[in-house]
C-alpha cells in the first residue's frame, strides 16, 4: 500500500545525508514494489537496488540529493534494465547544482544505447575519427565508410561514426563530423544555467559523449520492436527531456531504523581526509592494464579517491576507453 507524495513528504524530501544512510536503505526497500513492477524480466530488483545505494557510496554529492530524486532516476534505470555507475557504463546517476540545490539527473551512457540496441538484435560499432587518421566517407546510391587509425599522434577530432549490423539486414551507418556533435552539445548545455554547465558529462567526458551521438540517431533504423520504445525514452533522457514520473511513495518512518546496510554511506569526515587520486599516475596505470578485470578493479579504487563529481567523471572516462581498446583488440 502506497500513500500520496504530499502523506510522505518529510521523508521522499530529506536528502539522502538528512535521512541517514539506514533511513535511505528502508525508503528504497519500502517502495521496492514499484520498481518490481516496471523491471524487465531480466533485471534482479535487490540488485538494482544495490547498485542504486553504491552509487551514492561511491559519489558522495549524491548524499546531497532529495531521496524521491533518487529513487526515481532509479526507477527510470530499472524500467529500461540499465544498471548505474557501473564498469558496464550503461548509465549514471549524477548530480547536478542549480542555485544551491543539488539535483540527481540520469546521464545514459554511450554502452546503454549499445545495450538496448543489442536486445533489438543488432551489433553496434561506435569509433572517432581523428584528422591524422585515414578515413573516407561517401553518402548516396553509393555509400562508402572506411577508416584506418594511425598510431601515435592522431590529432584532433574530427568526427564518430557507428555502425548497426544484424543478421535480418544489410549494416546501417551514421556519420557525424564534429560541428554537427558540437551542435547537440551546444543545444543541451545552453538550456542550463552557466554554473550547472561545466559538471555536465557533455564537458567532464566529451569524447564518451561525441561516441553516444551517432548511435542515439542509429535508433531510428531499429526494427519495431519493444527496444524502440525504450530507445525513444533514452534519447528523450539525453536530451534532459524527460517527464517526471507520477510516483507515490511508501511511508517510512524516521525513528528506529534497521540494522542491514552493506557498508556505509557516509561523506568523508574533514579531519580523516581520504587518500588523494593522482591522476597522471592512474592513466598511466590504466593504460598498462591489459585485460577488462584489471580496468575495473581500478576503477573501484580510483573512484572513492576522486575529490569530486567532475574528477569521477575522468576516470569513468578514462577507465572506459581503455575497456573499449582492450575489447577492440580482443
Amino acid at each position: 500500500m502506497t500513500k500520496e507524495l504530499s502523506a510522505t513528504k518529510p521523508v521522499a524530501t530529506m536528502t539522502a545525508k538528512q535521512a541517514g544512510p539506514a533511513t535511505l536503505r528502508h525508503f528504497f526497500e519500502k517502495n521496492k514494489q514499484q520498481l518490481m513492477e516496471s523491471l524487465p524480466k531480466h533485471v534482479n530488483p535487490d540488485r538494482m537496488l544495490n547498485i542504486a545505494l553504491g552509487a551514492v557510496r561511491t559519489t558522495p554529492r549524491l548524499l546531497d540529493c532529495e531521496l524521491k530524486s533518487l529513487f526515481q532516476k532509479t526507477m527510470i534505470a530499472a524500467q529500461l534494465g540499465l544498471e548505474l555507475n557501473t564498469p558496464l557504463g550503461h548509465a549514471y546517476l549524477v548530480p547536478f547544482r542549480e542555485k544551491n540545490i543539488w539535483n540527481c539527473q540520469l546521464i545514459p551512457g554511450y554502452r546503454g544505447f549499445i545495450e538496448l540496441m543489442g536486445r533489438a538484435g543488432y551489433t553496434i560499432e561506435s569509433q572517432l575519427v581523428f584528422e591524422n587518421d585515414e578515413y573516407e566517407m561517401q553518402r548516396g546510391l553509393h555509400p562508402v565508410l572506411n577508416h584506418k587509425p594511425v598510431r601515435g599522434d592522431r590529432g584532433k577530432l574530427v568526427a564518430a561514426y557507428a555502425i548497426a549490423r544484424s543478421k535480418d539486414t544489410e549494416p546501417v551507418w551514421e556519420w557525424m563530423w564534429v560541428e554537427d556533435i558540437n551542435k547537440v552539445r551546444d543545444r543541451v548545455l545552453n538550456r542550463l544555467p552557466a554554473d550547472h554547465r561545466k559538471s555536465h558529462t557533455w564537458v567532464t567526458e566529451y569524447e564518451g559523449m561525441a561516441r553516444k551521438t551517432p548511435i542515439r540517431h542509429l535508433s531510428k533504423f531499429v526494427r519495431m520492436t519493444p527496444e524502440r520504445e525504450q530507445l525513444a525514452q533514452l534519447v528523450e533522457i539525453d536530451e534532459n527531456t524527460e517527464r517526471p514520473l507520477e510516483t507515490s511513495f511508501a511511508v517510512v518512518e524516521t525513528g528506529p531504523e534497521p540494522a542491514q546496510i552493506e557498508g556505509p554511506i557516509t561523506p568523508r569526515e574533514p579531519d580523516s581526509p581520504a587518500p588523494k587520486l593522482n591522476m597522471e599516475a592512474f592513466k598511466v596505470d590504466v593504460t598498462d592494464a591489459k585485460t577488462v578485470d584489471h580496468v575495473q578493479e581500478l576503477l573501484s579504487v580510483a573512484v572513492d579517491m576522486a575529490k569530486d563529481a567532475d574528477e569521477r567523471g575522468q576516470v569513468v572516462n578514462v577507465c572506459e576507453k581503455r575497456i573499449a581498446e582492450i575489447e577492440g583488440a580482443a
